[in-house]
């Protein structure tokens, strides 16, 4: 659907970078969780387009039903998180993620609608168990500390592990198949559960019914609130399920040459994360890059409708992924600090996020669903370039959550 406090993209011992234990041991966690999802990454969509016969309707709706299912159930992770606990949360959610990977390993073996409706429950199950009590968890670790650093030395990892593994994933694609590397993915994953240990874990009470959940969701003195988080669902999802079944037809489904061009961009983008990271922190540059980097993501966009060639992926690539960084990495400090500003009311802040997002996405995957055999891959684009620009506007004011 993602720690470094100096040059390095890896966390020091908290005396050391004035970084709390705990948000080092989830920002270890996150890196692990994200080199596992990165192994797998771009190839999925690509997976599923020729599970579903080259049908990207049939991809669409598979992401539709994805993010429908996580918006209409995420007030049910946290009510899970409030018994459970936050840490046997980010347990559950971890090995449900496991059980995803391994159901891609057996699709050979298993019937296409028993892979669909296992994988489809498992990424759900995930999204709703594990987000929310990873991003309460972040903002309260992260109150008062230097977010911006961490979440870019995160972004930076996961932009190292970027140049590594897409090519490498393509090459196992190749010879060994799909099955294999899911299997490498998910001993990745596995291993994520190891840092949770040292998680501090702040107890939340979730203070929402499940119905209330909704209600306070879609409450006129939340429409700012709503607005600017769909969008920014709605800017991601094509991203993600559109974008690599595009280089899968661009690049007449040579995997290891996808990942080539992808471990070039991400070459690309490390230092840019890095320093982009030091500069949101620094308090008066976040509106500035916020701004740049939206706008500059809608041009990306746009410039993405007429690819055409290896070239232009790599060059506009590189330019989307650049402003990418500029966009996300301030809005996601900005986004913490205001989920750490409504205290006790951190993680309903972090289930309406959460549920503003996949309505977003489930949006504008229904609009492009709408086109039917109309449906072109530069039509995606251009409508996310507006969404973009849209979001760009809703965001100049990071919407508080109001309790």
């Amino acid at each position: 659907m993602t720690v470094r406090v100096s040059s390095t993209p890896f966390p020091r011992p908290a005396r050391a970078s004035g970084i709390r234990e705990g948000l080092s041991a989830l920002a270890w966690h996150r890196i692990l969780i994200q080199t596992g999802a990165a192994m797998l990454g771009m190839f999925l969509p690509m997976f599923l387009y020729q599970l579903f016969d080259r049908n990207m309707s049939a991809v669409l709706w598979y992401a539709f039903a994805y993010y429908l299912l996580a918006g209409l159930l995420e007030p049910l992770g946290a009510m899970v998180m409030t018994r459970i606990g936050m840490k046997n949360a980010l347990r559950l959610g971890t090995m449900l993620y496991v059980f995803f990977f391994l159901t891609l390993a057996l699709a050979e073996y298993i019937p296409v609608r028993a892979v669909v409706i296992s994988s489809l429950l498992a990424i759900s199950t995930w999204h709703v168990i594990y987000w929310v009590p990873y991003h309460t968890e972040f903002a309260e670790e992260g109150r008062g500390h230097r977010l911006g650093t961490v979440i870019g030395a995160i972004a930076a990892a996961g932009s190292l592990v970027g140049v590594v593994l897409p090519t490498f994933s393509g090459w196992v694609i190749e010879t060994y198949g799909y099955p294999v590397l899911c299997l490498s993915a998910l001993l990745v994953v596995f291993a994520s559960l190891v840092p949770i240990g040292r998680v501090r874990a702040t107890e939340e009470q979730y203070e929402f019914g499940f119905l209330q959940t909704f209600r306070e969701l879609f409450a006129p003195a939340r429409r700012r609130f709503l607005m600017t988080f769909a969008a920014e669902g709605a800017e991601s999802v094509v991203g993600f399920f559109v974008w690599p079944v595009f280089l899968f037809e661009l690049l007449r489904g040579e995997y290891v040459q996808a990942g080539m061009v992808t471990t070039a961009v991400g070459l690309l983008s490390i230092a840019i994360q890095i320093l982009v990271g030091h500069l949101v922190d620094r308090e008066k540059h976040r509106g500035r890059l916020l701004s740049f980097g939206m706008n500059l993501s809608a041009i990306g966009w746009i410039l993405k409708s007429f690819v055409s060639s290896v070239a232009h992926i790599i060059l506009f690539g590189t330019l989307h992924s650049f402003a990418l960084i500029l966009m996300r990495t301030p809005f996601e400090a900005l986004m913490y600090a205001k989920a750490a500003d409504a205290g006790h009311y951190v993680d309903e802040y972090t289930v309406l996020r959460e549920m503003a997002l996949s309505l977003g996405r489930v949006i504008l995957l229904a609009v492009l669903l709408s086109l039917g055999a109309a449906f072109q891959f530069w039509i995606a684009f251009l409508i996310t370039a507006a969404v973009t620009f849209f979001f760009g506007i809703l965001s100049r004011k990071p919407p508080a959550f109001g309790t």
